[in-house]
């Protein structure tokens, strides 16, 4: 199970393949990753040493783009005194250049070594062609983030884990075996699951900027926390009483908040990740509705946590009074 992330070296495949298999692809912390080496020699390889290697990276990348400007100055004669004539020389216009470029950065996370089997002592050894089969097996450690990625037009960011068999040669001319799977570690919950109540409170106005009166929306969760894929089930209580008008679309957002950091720059992003449309709401009325968001599967997404001030947007539509 898990991705496929090797680049297969052509040279190799004239001694066989290796092979990772994993038992699952979703781990936590503290988990113990299970699975099996698959090694295939169709003819003896010059080598002695089979290794594990787990390497985690994240990265971040982004274009900005700004503008510097040139010119504006005064060439040739003389300047204008105040009560004098008009000035002599031109004045050139300011010219703009726009100009782009690109923030980015790599880091390792973690870069493991694990050593699997070694086939004798001698440097000049060679490993029998044949079919082998080794069980892995070791503990993800403590404090790794979780995986995560993120893409959208010129920002891409994200956190990923390999773990990658490799069959080492004796000799450096020699190609090395390798094979690498990609799997996915969810990071844990620093917080108690608990249940979340919030208050909004909107003014609504007209294009003259005349005040109308408040909606209060107060919305409850069941949690404050959620997993990919879990449904968040929301309650929402709308009290239209003090505005006198319809409301023709109530609409909620549920923003996903993104800091990424390059080189020392840093690049903050809101993103929405869910969002339902509750419908109109009559004058002087109030409304009990129970919703569902549901969160993205995609398998690379953080948890959803709700702080103390989470960003739930809505938008309100009055209608026009007759």
């Amino acid at each position: 199970m898990g991705s496929d992330s090797s680049k297969v070296d052509k040279r190799a495949l004239e001694y066989g393949g290796i092979y990772v298999n994993l038992d699952k692809q979703v781990y936590s912390p503290n988990d113990t990753v299970t699975g099996t080496i698959n090694l295939n020699l169709i003819k003896p390889y010059p080598g002695s040493r089979l290794t594990l290697h787990l390497t985690g990276t994240e990265h971040a990348r982004w274009v900005e783009r700004y503008t510097t400007y040139s010119g504006g100055h005064r060439t040739g004669g003389r300047r204008r005194r105040k009560g004098r004539g008009r000035a002599g020389g031109m004045r050139h216009h300011r010219r703009a250049h726009h100009h782009t470029r690109v923030r980015k950065e790599t880091l390792s996370t973690i870069n493991q070594e694990v050593p699997i089997y070694t086939w004798g002592n001698n440097p000049g050894a060679s490993i029998p062609a044949g079919q082998y089969s080794f069980p892995i097996a070791f503990r993800i450690p403590q404090g790794l983030p979780g995986s995560f990625f993120f893409q959208k037009d010129s920002i891409i960011a994200g956190i990923s884990y390999v773990i990658t068999g490799q069959l080492m040669p004796s000799d450096i001319k020699i190609p090395m075996l390798r094979h690498g799977r990609e799997f996915v570690i969810r990071e844990p919950l620093y917080q108690p699951v608990e249940q979340k109540q919030i208050l909004l409170q909107k003014e609504i106005k007209t294009c003259c900027c005349c005040n109308k009166g408040t909606l209060n929306v107060r919305t409850h969760f069941e949690k404050n926390a959620y997993t990919p894929s879990e449904e968040a089930k929301i309650y929402v209580e709308i009290d239209n009483s003090t505005l006198g008008k319809s409301i023709d679309s109530l609409k909620f957002e549920l923003i996903q908040h993104i800091r990424l950091q390059a080189t020392g720059n840093v690049k903050t992003y809101d993103y929405p990740i869910a969002s339902i449309n509750l419908g109109s709401i009559k004058p002087n009325a109030s409304l009990l509705k129970k919703q569902k968001f549901s969160s993205p599967k995609d398998k690379k997404v953080v948890y959803l946590i709700f702080t103390e001030k989470p960003k739930i947007k809505f938008k309100t539509l009055i209608q026009k009074s007759k």
